[in-house]
């Protein structure tokens, strides 16, 4: 029991962070995963400027002597590997958001559905013994008897309620589809 103790605690913990600190529960992961995006599209940026230098070499133009059409190419690469930072930390960005948002919605979840053991005081109904069953079957020999000593019991088969009786069908309306004349009820 000490050990499920513990557990609840740092369950409802858990569950509480998630609720209410959504972004602190995904944060580190999204974090490191940020960091290597940016890494990531700076190397490639670094690979851009490393292919044009080499393909400047290549071409003869060296040093200070640069033509403005490899200075346009160096700023578009520039350009382009800040391009994918930006884009590395938008999309990480929404990536932390939308998991911060389902974590929450998981958190929230789980705490509605949250039944743990109960371990205090209960109180408890009696639902067995004599006081369950008895009432019913006294309730039903009596009304046995009854019937046995007067042979109609209390009313149960009078023409007054709407019960079988032994007189003739006096209500030709189209509801009643019984027929005293031994033909097909209602066309009969």
């Amino acid at each position: 029991m000490g050990q499920y103790n513990k557990l609840q605690n740092q369950y409802g913990g858990l569950l509480s962070q998630y609720m209410n600190n959504p972004m602190g529960a995904v944060s580190g992961i999204y974090d490191q995963s940020g960091q290597m995006a940016q890494q990531n599209a700076a190397q490639l940026g670094q690979s851009g400027m490393s292919n044009l230098a080499n393909n400047q070499a290549a071409s003869g133009f060296g040093g200070t002597n640069m033509p403005a059409y490899m200075q346009s190419q160096i700023a578009a690469q520039g350009r382009a590997t800040s391009g994918m930072q930006s884009n590395a930390f938008l999309q990480n960005n929404l990536a932390k958001n939308q998991a911060a948002l389902g974590v929450q919605q998981f958190g929230a979840s789980q705490a509605g559905m949250y039944r743990p053991l109960q371990t205090g005081g209960t109180q408890t109904k009696q639902t067995g013994g004599l006081g369950s069953w008895l009432p019913q079957v006294a309730g039903g020999a009596l009304g046995m008897a009854m019937t046995a000593m007067t042979g109609r019991g209390s009313g149960m088969f009078s023409p007054n309620t709407g019960g079988p009786s032994n007189s003739p069908n006096t209500n030709p309306s189209p509801n009643n589809v019984t027929s005293n004349s031994g033909g097909l009820g209602f066309w009969g």
